[in-house]
C-alpha cells in the first residue's frame, strides 16, 4: 500500500508540475505575442505618421511644383510653337531662295 500511495503521490506530483510548467509556457507565449502586438502597433502607427507626413511636406508640394510648372510651360507653348513655326518658315523660306539660285521651283 505505502508503493502505492508513493506512486500515486509521485504522480500526482508530476501532473502538477506539468500543469504549472504549461501554465508558465503559455504565459510565456502570452507576453511574447503581446510585445509583438505593441510594436506591430507602434510601428505601425509611426509609419502612418511618416506617410502623413510626407504626403504633406514631400509629395503635395512637389505636384503643386510641377503643377506650377506645367501651368508656366502651358502659358509659354503658345509663344514657344509661334518661334518655332517662324523658324520652319524662315528655313522653307532659306530652301527656296536657295533653289531659286539653283534654278529649281517649287
Amino acid at each position: 500500500r505505502y508503493l502505492l500511495a508513493q506512486n500515486a503521490n509521485a504522480m500526482d506530483i508530476n501532473d502538477m508540475y506539468n500543469s504549472l510548467e504549461a501554465d508558465y509556457r503559455r504565459s510565456i507565449d502570452n507576453r511574447d505575442f503581446n510585445y509583438k502586438k505593441s510594436i506591430d502597433e507602434r510601428d505601425f502607427a509611426y509609419k502612418s505618421a511618416l506617410d502623413a507626413w510626407e504626403r504633406e511636406n514631400i509629395l503635395l508640394p512637389q505636384n503643386r511644383r510641377y503643377i506650377q510648372e506645367y501651368d508656366y510651360y502651358d502659358s509659354l507653348y503658345p509663344l514657344l510653337l509661334a518661334q518655332e513655326q517662324e523658324k520652319l518658315i524662315g528655313l522653307r523660306f532659306d530652301n527656296r531662295t536657295d533653289a531659286a539660285k539653283h534654278g529649281y521651283s517649287y
